[in-house]
């Protein structure tokens, strides 16, 4: 279907092919009129277009977008200004961006997620931008007694009423302004980090940074023949699926879009879509294991699993190779952090040989460079573990409001990733653990999970910590809500560094970030008497 939202226009012929030139807040309405009738799939109706059901096509996404830049216009945000964009993980949100986007503004994206404590610090760093929202977020960020009144200039209630908020009712129907895109390397996008170690940081994105990290990844679409349907289940706040919006419309795929997490919800779309891609949140392709094994094979069709925001458990991936039906199914290992973008690729596929690291891939050429450091900053040669550091095309500008922190991470040109890791001789990149969470002792807590995964089919997730004093403890939630035996554990973790207590939890008890990572310093806290 087609629901035209603005006072439209368009071209009189075809539009040129969209590219990743035209950046964020171009590609949506280029698309449109070259790819407009291709199909977008939702889990549920976009939160701002409700009317449009769950099967829109792209002319009524450019057509939101068109129409959210109007809105912003007449909330009184200029080219240059900055709009807060956190409402419920949906399609729009991406829209609301495109939208911030056409209009010469810069869109950051706040996810729900975020506690309200942490959300106000954001606003504030943020110096007073514009601020569209729904009831939701409005609502515990009043009851925490976080005042968006005072950190935002100006705030836009996306559904019903706020005090102080402008009704989006008021907005509607304005006209829509002329694009006035920002270039080079002009802001024109923040995003915010995972926040895994502490309050997330606020991560400043040049117009040709995005660009090129799109760019390069729509060459890697290309090169694999994807086709589509792709089917994606991710944040619409994270960096990561920005570049891969434009690269869906830049390249004409058709897509579905999984903002609910649940495997029985998952399981109806996958069926119905039956996606040649599948992108998600390693830890929710954890929960969706189980899908392998049905019966009615909603994995059967996908030729390409990919997940760049964190290296898999190896578990999780050989399940998933095996439950595709395709002949040659793709698992795409990487590492890549908002700051940078995709630093590394590893594809894999069914047989692969599992080593104790884990072997995130080579860095991609023309686009980053990777090295390994000490602790003061000096090269290490191959097999010696120690800092990750990039030079990327996709590096970001700075932290919003901590840019004294941005400039600590960089060393002549280098980013430090605050991973620790080494490289082989052959260049692939090999990840131990993030920096701040190494354990005296134990070379890759990581690889640690991934033994006891492999071993403990049972479970859904499984942190090695540090709780106190003596060895790590074993923090972990099983899938039918059960504790393990003191036998089972015991045999599992046979061979390993000497762990600790353990710790059952349910799944949902974790603390988790906008991407379902799980939040080890809020864990650690949660865990014992006082903070860590």
């Amino acid at each position: 279907m087609s629901l035209r939202l603005g006072d439209g226009g368009g071209s009189s012929g075809r539009a040129p092919r969209p590219q990743a030139a035209d950046g964020l807040g171009l590609i949506a309405e280029v698309a449109a009129e070259y790819f407009g009738p291709l199909p977008i799939s939702l889990d549920h109706p976009l939160d701002l277009l409700p009317e449009a059901g769950t099967r829109i096509d792209f002319r009524v996404f450019s057509d939101l977008a068109r129409a959210s830049s109007a809105w912003m216009r007449g909330a009184g945000a200029r080219r240059g200004d900055i709009i807060a964009i956190s409402k419920a993980n949906r399609l729009d949100v991406l829209a609301l961006a495109c939208g911030a986007a056409r209009m010469g503004a810069v869109p950051a994206l706040l996810s729900p997620a975020l506690e309200p404590s942490s959300l106000g610090l954001l606003l504030e760093r943020l110096g007073g931008p514009v601020l569209f929202a729904d009831s939701g977020v409005l609502h515990s960020a009043a009851a925490a007694g976080v005042d968006t009144g005072r950190l935002a200039c100006r705030i836009v209630a996306l559904d019903g009423q706020h005090p102080g908020a402008i009704p989006l009712s008021e907005l509607r129907g304005a006209a829509i302004p002329q694009p006035a895109l920002r270039q080079g390397r002009e802001s024109v996008l923040v995003t915010h980090s995972s926040g895994t170690t502490g309050v997330a940081k606020l991560v400043l994105h040049a117009a040709d940074g995005l660009i090129a990290t799109a760019a390069a990844q729509m060459r890697m679409a290309k090169l694999l023949r994807i086709r589509g349907p792709v089917a994606a289940c991710v944040s619409a706040f994270h960096a990561r699926v920005v570049t891969g919006l434009m690269v869906l419309l830049g390249s004409g795929l058709p897509f579905a879009s999984i903002s609910d997490p649940n495997p029985a919800a998952a399981r109806r779309i996958l069926l119905e879509v039956k996606p040649e891609v599948l992108e998600a949140h390693p830890n929710i392709l954890i929960l969706w294991e189980w899908l392998a094994s049905d019966v009615a094979q909603p994995l059967a069709s996908v030729r390409v699993f990919n997940s760049t925001f964190d290296a898999a458990h190896p578990r999780t991936i050989k399940k998933l190779l095996a439950a595709s039906r395709r002949r040659f199914p793709l698992y795409l290992q990487g590492l890549a952090q908002t700051e940078v973008g995709m630093v590394t690729l590893h594809p894999q596929t069914r047989g692969v040989r599992w080593h104790g690291a884990r072997c995130v891939g080579w860095p991609w050429p023309g686009f980053n460079k990777v090295r390994i450091v000490d602790a003061h900053g000096d090269p290490l040669p191959a097999g010696h573990a120690g800092r990750i550091q990039v030079r990327s095309r996709g590096r970001c500008l700075t932290f919003v409001g901590q840019e004294s922190q941005a400039a600590a991470r960089e060393q002549d040109g280098w980013w430090d990733m605050g991973d620790r890791g080494f490289v082989t001789r052959w260049g692939c990149i090999h990840m131990l653990d993030r920096a701040e969470e190494s354990i005296d002792g134990i070379a890759s807590s990581l690889a640690v999970e991934d033994v006891l995964l492999e071993r403990l089919p049972q479970l859904t997730e499984v942190i090695v910590i540090k709780l106190g004093e003596g060895p790590p403890a074993t923090v972990y939630a099983t899938a039918d809500g059960k504790p393990l035996g003191a036998e089972d554990l015991a045999r599992a973790a046979a061979g390993l560094p000497v762990l600790g207590e353990s710790v059952h939890l349910a799944w949902n008890e974790f603390p988790r970030t906008g991407t379902w990572k799980v939040r080890r310093k809020d864990l650690r806290q949660k865990l014992v008497a006082v903070p860590a």
